[in-house]
């Protein structure tokens, strides 16, 4: 993303990114919060305009960058540092099949969510699916990766690690 990158109302400033691993806990806490909005959206006859709205921006803008923070920036760092018995490549190998699925879903969610349509029970399973793979993705990374992170990742590797998510965010030259 570039300089001029537009964050939602879960703006991040160059502050907020003092510990990557810290950050990563607070965007699935925040994903966390659109799959209980997208839950609500499936609910509802009539969903909240403003709603689908925080959620669509948060897909298309947010969670993005939260999949390359780890397929670009974690991931290989954990392979590097982790050893056999952390058995990581496991844990690796069914993150990175969640987040090739969510990629591929999320078009079909926006899209869906950007119809001002009545929503059919097809449409409201997918988003519902979509919100429960999202979940059972955050509670494996928080559960077992980041803590692994925590121990086996050096200080050098986080501070790259925060200077590759600021830069993509557009925010390295606020704070480097």
């Amino acid at each position: 993303m570039t300089g001029s990158h537009r964050r939602t109302g879960y703006f991040h400033s160059a502050r907020e990114l003092g510990n990557p691993l810290d950050f990563l806990v607070e965007d699935n806490t925040r994903e966390r919060g659109i799959c209980d909005l997208l839950d609500q959206i499936a609910q509802s006859a009539a969903p909240n305009a403003a709603d689908v709205t925080t959620v669509i921006t948060y897909l298309k803008e947010e969670l993005p960058l939260h999949l390359q923070d780890e397929n670009e920036d974690l991931v290989p760092l954990m392979r590097l540092r982790c050893k056999a018995e952390d058995r990581i490549d496991d844990v690796i190998t069914r993150l990175q099949s969640n987040h090739g699925h969510a990629m591929v879903d999320l078009p079909a969610i926006v899209s869906l969510l950007g119809k001002a349509t009545p929503m059919s029970q097809r449409t409201r399973r997918m988003i519902r699916n979509f919100a429960s793979h999202a979940r059972s993705h955050i509670s494996v990374e928080n559960a077992i990766l980041l803590p692994i992170a925590r121990v086996r990742l050096k200080a050098n590797d986080l501070d790259k690690m925060r200077r590759r998510m600021l830069e993509r965010r557009g925010l390295h030259r606020v704070i480097g």
